[in-house]
C-alpha cells in the first residue's frame, strides 16, 4: 500500500521549498476547505472520472450497466432526483473501484401529460394563447423547444453534481430509436392478441380533454364537507350527500330516496339498484320508477354489490359515469352508452335542455333548485370517509367516461413478472416490496393505452370501413388493407401512454428491436418505490414478453425525500428545492423571485413565499455536490420517506469535508517535519514492526471500515456505508488517533512522527479510496495532495489486512476509559491536563499495551491491573467505565470523593430514567404485536423493535447495577468494602 520512507523523505524533499520542516510551518501547509477551489472544473473532473478504468478488467463478465432513470423535460431536477443521481453514482463509482467496466447511460422522458400541461401554462403566460388557438404543428414546435431547454438545463445539473454519466449512450424516449422501438412492440403485442381495442369507462380530464390512467389520479380524502379549486378560477362544493326522491310506478305514494354526491349525473341514469338482502327494498326489486326530471321509467334491480348501510341503501345506476355504476349495469345488461357530459365537462343536448350547455357544476345547482321546485328534492347530508378523484396533472375533478380506446391486457404478462421475482431472477431490495409487487401485477384490469393529446408517439393503428389494423408505416397500413388509390385510411389521432415507451427503455438501450436481446440488458434498475408499479413492473411485463427476457437482474428502490416535517415535495408549499441553490448558494430574494416567475396560481404563490421565507431566512449558502450527495446518502434510502432537513444535513457534511482537509493538513506537517528512519520500504506496510499500540490499532479499524464499505456497498445498504467512513474519520482517526500523535509533533520526536507519518499516508490513501463514491470532488482534491499527481479515480478499491481483534477489543475499553476520565474532570473542574493514577480493574488480558494511548489521552497513569472484585487498597476513589464490566480506582488526593459521589449520582439518575423508556417502548411493542393484525413486513420491524428494546433494556439494567455498587463503594469506602467480601469468604 505505500513506498515506506523513502516516498515519505522524497516527498519531503519536493516540498523542501515550502515547508520549513518543523510543526511551526503549519500556516504554510494549511489549506481551508473551499468548496470553490475543490470543485473548479466539475465537469473535467466528471469526465475524468467516468473515463477512468484499472487495469485488467476487459472481459464482459466484468461490465455493470445501469440506465438513468430519465427525468421529464417538465422543469429541473428537484432534490428527489439528486437523491437518485446521488444513489446511482456512488453505486457506479463503487462498481469501478472494485474493477468493473461500467456504463452508466443518461436519458430524458418526453412525459407526454406532464409536458403538455407545462407547455400550455407558458404558453399563456408568454403568449396569452390557448392550445386550441394555434395550429398543431406550432404547438408541437412549441413542445420542442421547451424539451430542447430542458435537456439543456437538466444536463447541466447532472453534470454540476458530479454524475458519470457516459453521455454517448444517451436517449430521448421520442427519437427515432424510441419511435422505432414502440411501433414494433405494438405491432408484436396487438399480432399476439394482447392489445385490443374496446369501448369502456375510462378516467377523464375535461382540462386535459384526454383519459388518464389510474395511476395519475389523486383521490383526495373529503373528511368534512370542503370547497376545492379547480382550473379556471372555478370551486366545487364537496362532502354532501343529496338525497332525490323516485316515485315507484304504480304505487301511489310510495318512493325511493336515492342519496347521491353528484347530483349532475342524473340525467344519465339507467336504473335503480338495491341490494337482495335489503328487506326495505327487497320487495320492490322488479318494479319500475319514474325520473324526476327526464320522466322515464326506470327500472327496480337487485345487485349485492349495492352496500345497504352507504346513503339510503338506494343506489342510482349511471354507467357511463361511474365505474362501480357500469360494473352493475353490465351484469344486468342494462344501456351502457347514455351519456349527460361530453369531453369539456358540459351537460350534454340532454333531456330537458334548459340545463345543455351548462358546467356539470353549474348543472349541479340548477339540477337541484329544479328538484326543490318539483318536491323531489329530501335534503342533503354530510357525507365524510369518501373520496374524491382529482387529476394529478391539471387538478381537475375526473369525469369517468365511456370511450373507445386500445387497451393491453396484463393478466398474463402480469404473472410471468410476479413468476420472475419467485424464481430469483430479479431481486428486489428491499425484499417487503414484494408485496407491493405482487399487488400491482395482479391487478387484472387492463392497461388503457391511448391518450388524447397532441404530445406523444402516435399510435400506428389504422382504421378502414370500420375495421382497425396495425401497420408500421402508413405503405404497410394501405397494403394491409389493401387499398386502392382513391381509398381512405384513417390514423388514429390518439398518442400512446408515456409509461408504454419508457418501460422500453431497457431494450431500447440494448439495441432492440435491430439487435437480439439475449440477456438482462441492465444489472440494475435504481428508482423511487413510488414508480414501481408505474414503470419498473412495466418494463418487466413488456420486455419479458417481447424478448424473453428480464430486463434487469436487481430493483433497488428508494424513498420518498419529503422535507423535515415530513410533507411531500411541493412547489405549492413552497418546499421543493432545487439542487443548484444548495450547490451554489442562493439569496433569499432570489428565490422569492424564481417564485413569482412559476407558473403557481397567486394564492400558491402566497403560501409558497411564507415557506420559503420560514425555512430559509438568510437564503441558503453554498454547500457544493459533495455536501448533498453526502446528506442525502447518510439517510437510509431504502426507507419508505426519506425526511430531509436539507440546510441542516448539508452544513453537517460541509463540516465533515472541512475535518477531512484539515487531517490532511496536520498530515501534510507530519510529513513536513519528520525525518526519514529505518523502516523497511516496500509495498506493503509491515503491521508487526509498528511499536505504537495507537498505530496498530488505526490500521486495524482502517480494515474494518474498508470491509464494512465494501459489503454494504454489495447489498446496496449506503447508508451504511457512507456511516462507516464518516464514524472512522470522526470517532477513531480524528478524535482518537490524531490526539494520540501530537505530543510526538509537540516534542519532535523523529522516530516516532516517521511511523506517524507512514500511517497516516496508508490510512489516508484507503480512506479518501472509500470516500470517493460519495464525495468524489473532495477525495480527489485530498488524494492529490497525499500522493502528488495521482487520481483517486486511478485506483483500485483498497486492499488492506491489518485486523487485530484482540487490540481492538483493548482499544474499544481504552476509550471508553478516556471518555470517563474527561467527562468527570469536567464535572469534578479538574483541569484536562492535570495527571492522575489509578488503578484499573477489568478481566481483559495484556491491557498494559494501551496503558500509554490512555496516558496521552486523558493523563491518567495507571500503575497496575486489577481483577474486577480486586480492593484497590486506601486512598482510592472508584470511577465507572460504562459499556464494559470494568473500572477505575483513581488516587485520591483528599478532595476528589465528593465531586465522585455526586457524578454517580446523576448518572444513576440518567440510567434509571433510560431504563424507564426501554421498558416502556418494550411493553408498547409487546402489546402492538399481540393486539394489531399486522402485515409481514411490518410484524417483522416490530419484531427488531422488540428484539432491539430487550437489548437495550439488558444492558441499562447491566449499567445500573454497576452504578449502585461504585455509589455505594464511593460513600462506604472501597476499602471498607473489601474487607466486608473477605470477612464473608472466611
Amino acid at each position: 500500500m505505500i513506498r515506506g520512507t523513502l516516498r515519505l523523505h522524497l516527498f519531503r524533499r519536493r516540498h523542501s521549498a515550502n515547508f520549513s520542516g518543523s510543526a511551526s510551518s503549519s500556516a504554510n501547509v494549511s489549506q481551508p476547505y473551499s468548496v470553490e477551489l475543490v470543485e473548479a472544473n466539475f465537469e473535467e473532473k466528471t469526465a475524468k472520472a467516468t473515463c477512468c478504468s484499472v487495469a485488467g478488467t476487459s472481459t464482459k463478465n466484468d461490465s455493470f450497466v445501469v440506465a438513468l432513470p430519465p427525468p421529464n423535460v417538465t422543469g429541473k431536477l428537484h432534490l428527489g432526483h439528486a437523491l437518485t443521481v446521488a444513489i446511482q453514482d456512488s453505486i457506479v463509482r463503487f462498481q469501478r473501484l472494485k474493477g468493473k467496466q461500467t456504463t452508466w447511460i443518461p436519458g430524458f422522458d418526453h412525459a407526454g401529460i406532464a409536458t403538455q400541461v407545462v407547455v400550455e401554462k407558458q404558453l399563456w403566460k408568454e403568449r396569452k394563447l390557448r392550445r386550441s388557438d394555434i395550429s398543431k404543428e406550432e404547438f408541437l414546435a412549441y413542445c420542442h423547444q421547451w424539451k430542447d431547454s430542458r435537456v439543456a438545463d437538466i444536463s447541466g445539473q447532472l453534470k454540476r453534481l458530479g454524475a458519470t454519466l457516459d453521455w454517448n449512450h444517451l436517449y430521448y424516449t421520442m427519437d427515432e430509436r424510441f419511435s422505432k422501438a414502440v411501433t414494433e412492440a405494438f405491432c408484436l403485442l396487438h399480432d399476439a392478441g394482447l392489445i385490443t381495442r374496446d369501448k369502456r369507462l375510462v378516467n377523464w380530464c375535461p382540462t386535459l380533454r384526454s383519459t388518464i390512467s389510474d395511476q395519475e389520479v389523486d383521490n383526495i380524502a373529503i373528511d368534512c364537507p370542503t370547497t376545492l379549486s379547480i382550473p379556471n378560477g372555478r370551486t366545487v362544493e364537496c362532502g354532501y350527500m343529496h338525497k332525490i326522491r323516485f316515485n315507484v310506478v304504480n304505487h301511489p305514494g310510495l318512493r325511493i330516496i336515492v342519496a347521491t354526491t353528484r347530483p349532475e349525473t342524473t340525467l344519465a341514469d339507467v336504473a335503480i339498484a338495491v341490494n337482495p338482502s335489503d328487506s326495505r327494498y327487497s320487495h320492490l326489486i322488479g318494479q319500475r320508477v319514474e325520473h324526476p326530471i327526464t320522466h322515464r321509467l326506470l327500472p327496480i334491480i337487485g345487485d349485492k354489490q349495492v352496500q345497504a348501510d352507504k346513503g339510503t341503501g338506494a343506489l342510482k345506476v349511471t354507467p357511463a359515469h361511474d365505474f362501480v355504476d357500469f360494473a352493475i349495469a353490465r351484469r344486468h345488461d342494462l344501456p351502457l352508452d347514455v351519456t349527460c357530459i361530453d369531453e369539456a365537462g358540459v351537460i350534454t343536448d340532454a333531456i330537458p335542455s334548459e340545463f345543455a350547455g351548462l358546467d356539470r357544476f353549474e348543472a349541479r345547482e340548477m339540477i337541484v333548485k329544479r328538484l326543490i321546485v318539483s318536491g323531489k328534492y329530501d335534503g342533503r347530508t354530510e357525507h365524510v370517509g369518501g373520496t374524491v378523484p382529482v387529476c394529478s396533472r391539471t387538478g381537475d375533478i375526473i369525469e369517468p367516461m365511456l370511450k373507445e380506446q386500445w387497451f393491453l391486457d396484463t393478466r398474463e404478462i402480469g404473472a410471468e413478472a410476479i413468476r420472475a421475482v419467485e424464481r430469483g431472477d430479479i431481486k428486489l431490495h428491499p425484499e417487503l416490496f414484494f408485496q407491493h409487487w405482487r399487488h400491482w401485477l395482479s391487478n387484472e384490469e387492463p392497461w388503457c393505452l391511448s391518450r388524447q393529446l397532441l404530445w406523444g408517439h402516435p399510435i400506428p393503428a389504422y382504421k378502414m370501413d370500420n375495421v382497425w389494423k396495425t401497420a408500421r408505416s402508413d405503405e404497410q397500413a394501405r397494403k394491409a388493407f389493401a387499398a386502392g388509390p382513391s381509398d381512405v385510411i384513417g390514423k388514429d389521432p390518439d398518442v400512446l401512454d408515456t409509461w408504454f415507451s419508457s418501460a422500453l427503455a431497457p431494450l431500447v438501450v440494448a439495441g432492440w428491436p435491430d439487435k437480439p436481446v439475449r440477456s438482462p440488458p441492465l444489472h440494475l434498475m435504481e428508482t423511487g418505490h413510488d414508480i414501481l408499479g408505474f414503470w419498473v413492473t412495466r418494463m418487466v411485463m413488456l420486455c419479458h414478453k417481447l424478448t424473453g427476457q428480464v430486463p434487469f437482474s436487481q430493483v433497488l428502490l428508494h424513498g420518498m425525500v419529503r422535507d423535515s416535517s415530513g410533507r411531500k415535495m411541493s412547489k405549492s408549499l413552497g418546499n421543493v428545492v432545487d439542487p443548484m441553490y444548495v450547490i451554489q448558494g442562493v439569496s433569499l430574494e432570489k428565490m422569492l423571485d424564481q417564485l413569482k416567475d412559476s407558473t403557481l396560481s397567486e394564492q400558491e404563490k402566497g403560501l409558497a413565499s411564507s415557506d420559503i421565507k420560514k425555512r430559509f431566512p438568510d437564503g441558503i449558502r453554498a454547500f457544493g455536490a459533495d455536501a448533498l450527495r453526502f446528506a442525502l446518502l447518510r439517510h437510509n434510502v431504502t426507507a419508505l420517506d426519506v425526511n430531509l432537513d436539507v440546510a441542516v444535513s448539508t452544513a453537517e457534511c460541509s463540516k465533515f469535508a472541512n475535518k477531512l482537509t484539515n487531517l490532511v493538513n496536520y498530515a501534510q506537517i507530519v510529513w513536513n517535519a519528520c525525518l526519514p528512519v529505518a523502516l523497511e520500504t516496500s509495498e506493503a506496510l509491515n503491521h508487526a514492526k509498528l511499536s505504537d499500540a495507537a498505530d496498530r490499532w488505526i490500521l486495524s479499524r482502517l480494515t474494518h471500515m474498508v470491509e464494512a464499505v465494501d459489503a454494504n456497498m454489495k447489498k446496496y445498504s449506503l447508508h451504511v456505508a457512507t456511516g462507516a467512513v464518516y464514524d472512522f474519520c470522526f470517532s477513531e482517526l480524528c478524535d482518537v488517533y490524531l490526539e494520540t500523535t501530537k505530543s510526538a509533533l509537540y516534542v519532535k520526536n523523529m522516530d516516532r512522527l516517521a511511523e506517524i507519518g507512514v500511517v497516516l499516508k496508508t490510512v489516508l490513501r484507503s480512506t479518501l479510496s472509500c470516500l470517493s463514491p460519495f464525495m468524489p470532488f473532495l477525495a480527489d482534491h485530498l488524494y492529490q495532495r497525499v500522493e502528488e499527481g495521482a487520481s483517486v479515480f486511478e485506483q483500485p478499491f483498497p486492499r488492506v489486512s491489518y485486523a487485530d481483534p484482540e487490540l481492538d477489543k483493548k482499544m474499544e475499553l481504552a476509550i471508553a476509559i478516556v471518555s470517563s476520565v474527561r467527562s468527570w474532570k469536567k464535572e469534578a473542574q479538574v483541569p484536562n491536563k492535570g495527571e492522575l493514577t489509578g488503578i484499573l480493574h477489568a478481566d481483559i488480558q495484556h491491557i498494559q499495551e494501551v496503558y500509554g494511548v490512555i496516558e496521552r489521552l486523558c493523563f491518567l497513569r495507571i500503575e497496575e491491573t486489577k481483577e474486577i472484585n480486586a480492593p484497590a487498597g486506601q486512598g482510592y476513589l472508584p470511577l465507572s467505565v460504562q459499556g464494559f464490566e470494568a473500572k477505575l480506582s483513581i488516587k485520591d488526593d483528599g478532595k476528589m470523593r465528593v465531586a465522585f459521589i455526586d457524578r454517580l449520582k446523576r448518572q444513576l439518575a440518567h440510567v434509571k430514567e433510560r431504563k424507564a423508556k426501554f421498558e416502556t417502548i418494550l411493553a408498547n411493542c409487546q402489546s402492538y404485536a399481540d393486539t394489531a393484525n399486522l402485515k409481514n413486513y411490518m410484524f417483522e420491524k416490530n419484531q427488531k423493535n422488540i428484539s432491539m428494546a430487550t437489548h437495550k433494556l439488558k444492558g441499562v439494567s447491566f449499567e445500573l447495577a454497576k452504578l449502585e455498587k461504585l455509589l455505594y463503594d464511593a460513600e462506604n469506602g472501597a476499602d471498607l468494602v473489601a474487607e466486608q467480601k473477605s470477612s464473608a469468604k472466611n
